[in-house]
């Protein structure tokens, strides 16, 4: 049977890709955040990266975080940000 995780990953991407044109890793690493953000209940990257499956980085904790910083900090993610936000 698949993880609820898993399962809420996939269909995530999938709503995600027809909507936002981003890179492989890109779009992994915002549905990554989106399920982050949701089971963490908390907008705090530590708290996110803490709630975070080892399949989104086998790293530390720390490495989690920025790696969720270099995204989120990325020219065209921020560009992708404004653009929502505007509407």
């Amino acid at each position: 049977m698949i993880n609820d995780q898993e399962y809420i990953t996939t269909q995530l991407k999938k709503v995600l890709e027809k909507m936002i044109i981003l890179s492989s890793t890109r779009l992994n690493n915002l549905v990554a955040i989106i399920i982050g953000i949701i089971i963490s209940k908390s907008v705090i990257l530590s708290d996110i990266s803490e709630k975070l499956k080892d399949s989104f980085s086998s790293g530390t904790e720390e490495s989690k975080i920025k790696r969720l910083q270099r995204f989120l900090s990325n020219t065209l993610i921020l560009t992708v940000r404004r653009s929502v936000f505007k509407a």
